[in-house]
């Protein structure tokens, strides 16, 4: 990897958070984990120079991988080219507002289509930067993936898995868990990457699982609740919904959050994943959909 990007010029990018991973039987192991088959559709965002790509599609129907660094795609392309089930897109993952780039969105709406019966899986190690929000938009924008195996930083991991009560709890906490079922599989040390980041990863699997997602509800109404509520943790949460114009009053307030359980004078952390999506479904809508 040193001697590949040396030759090419190229430095990792702290601004983009470029940490490849370098460690073989971690690399093996996340393919693996992916369970992948022949009628399997990747999504891999961030291909890097192709290493994981290549194991990926060794082992799925097709991949549609997405590299937004130019230098990077350049070398990925050349390296990927005699492979006829990838499709290596030059593009940012995501536009605004949490969505998955329409580009990337068609190949793989595409690729689904050419596969009958097939299954859409995700597989990524994703930068601290865009954890939140490519994971939020892989669940909620487009067909929901079977299975996503993602390399993500242990602060994000725990904000992943976090229980309420807990400052990792918060709106990513509510979203995944809401739609999906969630495990860690591996801790991941700092020397597998190059170069080595300062904190450790970690492996987690994600399982959008339908019976939790029709229980949720609206999703996008979910979505933006959610999304308010925690952008004023600290606030006591009979405050929070009028602000985000949830309650026209206290009075309001209190008796919204008394039908799920709750008193005004708790906070967001302090709500279940369920408590949230009851309180999603009273409400006539968002501030930002009003």
């Amino acid at each position: 990897m040193k001697r590949l990007l040396a030759e090419s010029g190229i430095r990792p990018s702290r601004v983009r958070g470029q940490n490849f991973l370098v460690n073989a039987s971690l690399m093996a192991f996340v393919a693996e984990s992916a369970a992948l088959g022949p009628h399997d559709v990747v999504l891999e965002p961030g291909a890097g120079v192709g290493n994981l790509t290549a194991l990926l599609a060794s082992r799925g129907g097709c991949v549609v991988a997405v590299e937004i660094d130019a230098a990077l795609h350049a070398i990925a392309s050349q390296r990927l080219s005699s492979l006829a089930n990838v499709r290596l897109i030059h593009s940012d993952i995501l536009q605004r507002g949490e969505r998955i780039a329409p580009e990337v969105a068609r190949a793989v709406e595409e690729a689904l289509a050419r596969l009958p019966g097939s299954r859409l899986k995700v597989v990524a190690n994703l930068p601290y930067i865009v954890s939140t929000a490519f994971i939020t938009a892989a669940l909620l924008d487009g067909p929901a993936p079977e299975r996503m195996i993602v390399m993500v930083q242990k602060e994000v991991a725990d904000r992943i898995t976090a229980a309420p009560g807990g400052k990792e709890y918060g709106y990513l906490s509510v979203i995944v868990q809401a739609l999906s079922r969630t495990r860690v599989l591996r801790r991941v040390p700092p020397g597998a990457f190059w170069p080595p980041p300062k904190v450790e990863s970690e492996i987690v699997e994600i399982l959008p699982d339908s019976k939790l997602r029709s229980a949720a509800g609206d999703i996008e109404r979910l979505r933006s609740v959610a999304s308010a509520l925690f952008r004023h943790r600290r606030k006591q949460l009979g405050r929070t919904l009028i602000m985000a114009e949830f309650a026209h009053d206290r009075d309001d307030a209190t008796e919204l959050l008394s039908k799920i359980g709750a008193a005004a004078k708790d906070r967001a952390e302090t709500l279940s994943v369920q408590q949230v999506a009851r309180l999603a479904a009273m409400l006539p809508g968002s501030a930002e959909t009003r």
